[in-house]
């Protein structure tokens, strides 16, 4: 199945908000998530995303309003998996993303100063969409973050407040991929050919 694919790994926020201005209690589907295509994951993500960007950034937390300016690292939404089961769309600021979208899977090093967002949604039963936070990573250094390899943790919640989450449990995860530099990449079928 061919993804959709995004130009230049950019999403254009004003397009989209222009072309589309559903609510996320607008977007439906039928079925499990287990049976949707790239396509329909795609089209259902073009349906939620305005909801989710006006909901991350309603209290203008500086991240939240940051990432939107990043650029994308994957043709669309990676399949449910890691996160609650959460649909992920991933974006990166110009300090990592040419190390991210490299994709490696060993000797990574990504340059202090790499922010790294997740917007996240899922599929309800019933088919309802329901937008989930924005995960974010910073690189900051092992001198700054020494008992998570270098890495800082956060997020924004859907009403927009800034989520204080806990750097040990979200990196309880991540150092099963120090050797990515504890980078958990997209799917194969999501991330961009070369």
């Amino acid at each position: 199945m061919k993804s959709l694919i995004i130009s230049t790994g950019l999403l254009s926020l004003s397009m989209m908000m222009f072309t589309n201005t559903a609510h996320a209690a607008e977007c439906t589907i039928t079925g499990s998530h287990k049976e949707q295509s790239l396509e329909q994951v795609n089209e259902y993500y073009k349906c939620i995303r305005p909801t989710l960007v006006e909901k991350y950034q309603s209290k203008g937390e500086e991240n939240a309003v940051a990432y939107t300016n990043w650029k994308a690292v994957q043709t669309g939404p990676a399949a449910p998996g890691f996160h609650s089961g959460r649909y992920l769309m991933t974006f990166v600021n110009d300090i990592g993303y040419d190390q991210y979208v490299k994709y490696e899977s060993a000797n990574v090093n990504f340059p202090i100063g790499t922010y790294v967002a997740k917007e996240s949604f899922k599929i309800r039963k019933g088919g309802k969409l329901r937008p989930g936070p924005l995960f974010f990573m910073e690189k900051v250094g092992i001198e700054k973050a020494p008992k998570t390899d270098g890495w800082w943790y956060g997020g924004t919640k859907t009403s927009g407040a800034k989520w204080n989450v806990s750097q040990a449990f979200c990196h309880s995860c991540h150092k099963n991929y120090l050797f990515q530099d504890a980078m958990g990449y997209p799917a194969p079928d999501v991330r961009f050919k070369k």
